[in-house]
């Protein structure tokens, strides 16, 4: 649900952590619990929560920023490697300045 997610982790309700794979009932707990007494700065602060911050990443935010980086595009190959175009159309037995 895209209206819903990413969750700022500083002040997502239980409820809706609950919701987000990769934490769990003890983890989202540890977390409304720490939020109170300590800044969670940065990844490794919910790694030290018990968050699995490779399957959570994408769905949470610390402090605005996302904690999974988006996926770098790439771009598609028209040939496979190793082919290539071939110039067999190109050879016609009329010659180019013959379609004027």
């Amino acid at each position: 649900h895209p209206e819903r997610f990413p969750l700022e982790v500083t002040r997502a309700p239980l409820e809706l952590l609950l919701r987000i794979p990769g934490i769990g009932p003890k983890s989202a707990r540890t977390i409304v619990q720490t939020r109170r007494h300590t800044v969670m700065r940065d990844l490794g602060d919910l790694r030290r929560l018990g968050v699995d911050t490779v399957r959570a990443g994408f769905y949470l935010t610390l402090r605005g920023r996302r904690l999974a980086a988006a996926p770098a595009p790439h771009q598609l190959r028209l040939f496979a490697p190793g082919e290539h175009l071939t110039q067999a159309p190109f050879r016609t037995p009329v010659p180019p300045c013959a379609y004027r």
